[in-house]
């Protein structure tokens, strides 16, 4: 299943706006830790592999798709590219 890569910048707008994430115009400017796309998308990385360690050791709970997880580390890598403000 494809999903549309408009779908993809909708879905990661809305989200940005609920979390009132935002980047300044140079990395002179600075940020809340929390509003950092960055830091979020490596909590929920860190998150997914706690869970599937739990998983591998036998607990019976549904998998986690190959595909979130490369989503995942594709918004990662794509945050710190784009990052324009530092973290306080």
């Amino acid at each position: 299943m494809k999903i549309p890569d408009f779908v993809l910048r909708f879905i990661g707008r809305r989200i940005a706006g609920f979390l009132h994430l935002v980047e300044g115009d140079k990395m002179d400017d600075t940020k809340s830790w929390w509003q950092s796309k960055t830091v979020w998308s490596n909590v929920l990385s860190g998150l997914i592999g706690i869970y599937m360690a739990v998983q591998s050791g036998g607990a019976h709970i549904p998998a986690i798709p190959a595909w979130l997880v490369t989503i995942l580390s594709g918004i990662g890598i794509w945050s710190r590219v784009t990052a324009t403000a530092k973290i306080e």
